[in-house]
């Protein structure tokens, strides 16, 4: 009964903070405008009866608005206190890259954040999660932001807010057993998961078990900064470019003309970044491909880097190669299967069996990383938000992330 759903609203004369026990219709508001002012009110609520506050994006917004308004707007008046709120509102929203380092007045749970919605690919508002939750009631902003709002508005602007709040009660049942796989993690690996996605909790693991055997200094390099404390920053392998022949391995052999072209050609590479260099390649580069691969132009360019083989295109990229095969029956002869195999931790396991590891790191990397993998098999797949999904993300991604200059696996 101490978990509470909330959203806050901002204009030039309200601030608007909405919560519910989620489950009940135990609903609570407060605000400061021409109204009300319930700044008293609002933080015996606070102290008195509430543990957690779960939101949307609210490590970013709400919860940073309600520690300027404890801190530092409770002893003037009821409108300097709105306009510090408002100003202070405006800078968050244009401030986009990363929160305020802040903390928080009380234990927050971002739905934003654990379902990784601040991802550019998974980018998505609470707007479109109602709609795609078919909630009945999709209501939009009835006021623009920086208007000032009159008495009957300002109620307009609490129906709003429940609306809000309600849809934010739904994507939190949706999310719940992702928060619940959390909380029985976070205590297992000494790491607070709360707000963490997927992704990021397999690669801290994997983080967490090569500081625990190696050492924290293999990961990060201690320094003094300019006040004179210590600091610890990421330790990574940078490299000016990658020779493709060095990574190419002998026992890579292909019968057919497209792939032996291909393989020749990786071979004969040497790439100064991961990122962007087998697109938009100028044809001068290609000669030895012709007439193995399909022209696709972009600004006078090769869009992409393929060939074809039997009429199906194989596209390759930093991420893997890709191909299509045409829709129809396909039946195996002459002595020949047909198969379709999907091999567990893929890209991980090229890394282990071939003993590629970060340099900085050494071999026993390949160890750790083959640990991991033997311990995800421990766990089912029974479900998709599962500990054998987390792991799996974590071996997966870390191994996606190895071309970050901010990533200590590099």
């Amino acid at each position: 009964m101490n978990n509470w759903i909330y959203d806050i609203e901002m204009y030039p004369n309200l601030f608007l903070i909405g919560a519910k026990i989620p489950g009940t219709d135990v609903r609570v508001r407060f605000q400061v405008s021409p109204l009300a002012d319930d700044r008293s009110d609002l933080a015996q609520w606070l102290l008195n009866d509430v543990e957690k506050m779960i939101g949307f994006n609210n490590l970013s917004y709400d919860s940073p608005m309600l520690y300027k308004l404890i801190h530092h707007c409770t002893n003037c008046s009821p409108w300097e206190a709105v306009d510090k709120l408002y100003q202070y509102s405006q800078f968050l929203i244009k401030k986009t890259k990363y929160p305020p380092n802040i903390c928080p007045i009380r234990t927050q749970i971002d739905l934003f954040k654990i379902n990784h919605f601040d991802n550019k690919a998974r980018m998505t508002s609470l707007k479109l999660l109602e709609f795609n939750l078919r909630l009945k009631n999709l209501q939009s902003l009835p006021y623009p932001f920086d208007k000032v709002l009159t008495k009957e508005e300002i109620w307009r602007v609490v129906d709003y807010n429940d609306n809000d709040v309600d849809a934010t009660e739904q994507v939190y049942y949706e999310t719940l057993s992702e928060i619940n796989l959390r909380e029985k993690m976070s205590p297992k690996y000494g790491i607070d998961f709360t707000n963490f996605n997927s992704t990021k909790m397999g690669e801290h693991i994997l983080i967490s078990k090569i500081t625990e055997k190696l050492g924290k200094e293999v990961l990060y390099n201690k320094i003094i900064d300019n006040h004179g404390e210590e600091k610890w920053v990421i330790r990574n392998t940078k490299r000016k470019f990658i020779d493709l022949s060095e990574v190419v391995f002998d026992y890579i052999t292909f019968e057919t003309a497209p792939f032996q072209a291909i393989s020749a050609w990786f071979k004969s590479r040497i790439i100064p970044e991961v990122k962007g260099v087998f697109s938009e390649i100028p044809f001068s580069e290609l000669v030895t491909l012709e007439p193995h691969y399909e022209v696709k132009v972009k600004k006078k360019t090769q869009k992409d880097l393929n060939v074809v083989y039997r009429g199906t295109k194989y596209v390759f990229g930093s991420g893997g190669i890709h191909a299509c095969a045409p829709a129809g029956i396909y039946q195996g002869g002459n002595g020949k299967l047909i198969r379709d195999i999907d091999v567990a931790s893929y890209y991980p396991n090229l890394s282990i069996e071939n003993d590629f590891y970060p340099e900085h790191i050494g071999p026993e990397f390949c160890v750790i990383y083959k640990d991991m993998y033997i311990e995800r098999q421990n766990y089912p797949k029974s479900t998709h938000k599962s500990e054998n999904l987390i792991l799996k993300l974590g071996l997966n991604g870390s191994f996606g992330k190895s071309n970050s200059n901010i990533f200590c696996f590099v």
